[in-house]
């Protein structure tokens, strides 16, 4: 867009110039001919003013019209500037619909793949705990065992009961059928 109104930028500044340079060239070539001897002795001679009313009337009348060159100029150089825009605008509006649409398209795939991805890491999660939840009771039941024995047994040495416990937790876990062991579920996981 910017380019668009270089160019007529481009177009209207030697325009400009120009209206600039022959509007200073009249103002200068009335100044000379009412500066002139001439008259300049007519204006002294002249006691009812007529003169100096022409010569006013004369520089008023330039000025206006050198405002309304000026105006008409502005007033084209703007209505070329808002079409060129206009058209750039034109042209790129698909372009820009499109790339809004393509974006939307993929910010939704991306939200679709974290959502997903955010699932399965829940799923994993709540997987791991069910697991850590099942390792406790384990361990539970191993420490219940434990102290049954000691109760039962007498004075049984410790590591004695204890094997016995951790052997019946086996047995109990190889008969729900769940016999993995601690590097079975590192390796899962990985």
């Amino acid at each position: 867009m910017a380019s668009a109104v270089e160019r007529v930028r481009g177009i209207y500044n030697p325009q400009r110039e120009a209206i600039r340079a022959e509007q200073a060239a009249e103002r200068q070539a009335l100044r000379d001919r009412q500066s002139s001897l001439h008259e300049r002795l007519l204006r002294l001679v002249d006691i009812t003013g007529i003169t100096r009313r022409r010569q006013d009337a004369a520089r008023k009348m330039l000025a206006a019209e050198h405002r309304r060159q000026r105006r008409e100029l502005t007033e084209r150089y703007r209505t070329a500037r808002e079409d060129a825009v206009r058209e750039v605008r034109a042209r790129s509006a698909a372009a820009i619909r499109q790339a809004g649409e393509t974006r939307r398209a993929e910010v939704a795939h991306i939200r679709e793949s974290h959502a997903e991805a955010e699932r399965q890491a829940e799923a994993a999660r709540q997987q791991r705990e069910i697991e850590r939840e099942h390792g406790r009771q384990i361990v539970e039941g191993k420490i219940a065992d434990w102290r049954r024995d000691r109760k039962d047994g007498g004075p049984l040495g410790q590591e004695s009961a204890f094997a016995r416990a951790l052997e019946r937790a086996a047995k109990k876990e190889a008969q729900r059928g769940r016999g993995r062991g601690r590097d079975d579920d590192i390796e899962r996981e990985r």
